[in-house]
């Protein structure tokens, strides 16, 4: 009976390997995604807006409405201020020019 069951764990884990090397990820597989909220509901709603371009890497953009306007040059691993010497903190949008990255 042990012999069956490793057998039948064996066939099925072969199974499982050959189905998931057959499967193509691409940006169609999730181009359809938009960002939200998947934190508590206490702490969620401070993001107003994020945009992103690229130009050679990834750089994300992200309006906080409690804490300015966030930079990542690094695809969002790391995140500095942008907005803190302005008079206002609180960004309800955020948009990349498309003829001028550098123009937010």
């Amino acid at each position: 009976m042990k012999n069956l069951s490793a057998i039948c764990a064996l066939l099925f884990l072969c199974l499982i390997t050959a189905g998931a090397q057959q499967t193509q990820i691409d940006s169609d597989t999730f181009g359809g995604y938009e960002a939200r909220s998947i934190g508590p509901a206490v702490m969620g709603g401070r993001i107003a807006d994020i945009d992103a371009v690229t130009d050679k890497r990834l750089t994300i953009y992200v309006g906080s409405s409690g804490g300015g306007l966030w930079k990542s040059n690094d695809a969002g691993v790391t995140f500095k201020p942008v907005f803190d010497k302005q008079p206002s903190l609180s960004i309800g949008a955020v948009k990349i020019d498309p003829n001028d990255p550098r123009a937010i």
